[in-house]
């Protein structure tokens, strides 16, 4: 007998992670308790979805809602993660059950889209999620250093600036989470983030933009990006972050939307991330209407993901 249900407390949630951890060797347990009972700041029973076969629970799938961005108007996204099935009880179709089953959870629950990161996207067009994808950029040469203000390390008593610059900045996009002060410091925990290229753009005392970054694979990569003047500070904070770090080489997603303002930079087209959605309430339109306005603003910062 399969059922498919919320998980009820925490005996539950002990057998949840403990068919994470045997279906992702490579990953601790204590990854995953820490992305729900621990990092999510409203965690409930009910994100934990569970497929029982005969009393016991083989498959789980997790909710992370979100409020995202899309042109101006908060919707609820429902992400979708930690997606597994007990190795030894794989391969009876149970993953695609509980994914088809979330959904339709979701779709109850008043969420408007469901969004999930994978690189097996055949798998998951079988439960009505489509692929779309938006740029990433090499930062090369920087035309032109502004003058008028100064770079400084983060520093908790900018986070209200922050919020709002971050509002300013994405609202116009669709994909970027909306964030408040809380979001911001739970997602430090996740991100192994360089805290020294976390940096405050100010004019005047008064701070126009921020950038989060760290060092990887020989690389710098950014988290996140926002401003009140983005082709100034991101000129600025590129050559500042230069200076700090070891490596040069810079990288950072930008929706065209975001490129096009962005005139100080030399931006290099390097490829693409990709992300899947699957639309839950009508007031989205139709699968092509979605992916035409994504493909000119569409962006998910890699800090969204944590």
């Amino acid at each position: 007998m399969v059922e498919i249900r919320s998980a009820e407390n925490d005996q539950e949630l002990n057998r949840v992670f403990y068919v994470l951890d045997r279906a992702f060797r490579r990953t601790k347990a204590d990854y995953f308790i820490r992305r729900t009972t621990i990092g999510k700041k409203d965690y409930d029973f009910w994100q934990t979805r569970v497929l029982v076969f005969n009393g016991e629970i083989v498959s789980t799938i997790e909710i992370f809602p979100t409020l995202m961005w899309f042109e101006g108007k908060k919707i609820k996204n429902a992400g979708i993660g930690s997606v597994a099935t007990d190795p030894d009880f794989q391969g009876k179709g149970f993953g695609i059950k509980i994914v088809e089953d979330t959904n339709r959870f979701a779709r109850e629950k008043g969420f408007h889209v469901a969004t999930l990161f994978t690189s097996i996207f055949d798998f998951y067009a079988k439960a009505d999620y489509f692929k779309v994808t938006y740029p990433f950029y090499e930062v090369g040469k920087i035309f032109n250093v502004p003058e008028d203000r100064e770079i400084v390390t983060f520093r908790p008593y900018f986070l209200t600036d922050i919020v709002k610059i971050h509002e300013q900045y994405n609202r116009e996009l669709i994909g970027p989470v909306v964030k408040d002060e809380r979001d911001f410091i739970l997602s430090f925990a996740y991100l192994s983030e360089d805290t020294y290229l976390f940096l405050v753009s100010l004019r005047e005392g008064v701070p126009t933009g921020f950038i989060r970054a760290r060092e990887f694979k020989n690389t710098i990569e950014v988290l996140e990006f926002a401003s009140l003047e983005p082709d100034a500070d991101l000129a600025i904070f590129i050559d500042e972050i230069r200076k700090r770090a070891f490596y040069q080489r810079v990288f950072i997603n930008l929706s065209d939307h975001e490129r096009e303002k962005i005139k100080s930079v030399e931006l290099k087209p390097r490829g693409h991330y990709s992300m899947m959605f699957a639309l839950l309430d009508e007031s989205m339109g139709s699968r092509e209407e979605f992916i035409e306005k994504f493909s000119r603003k569409g962006n998910f910062w890699l800090a969204d993901l944590y």
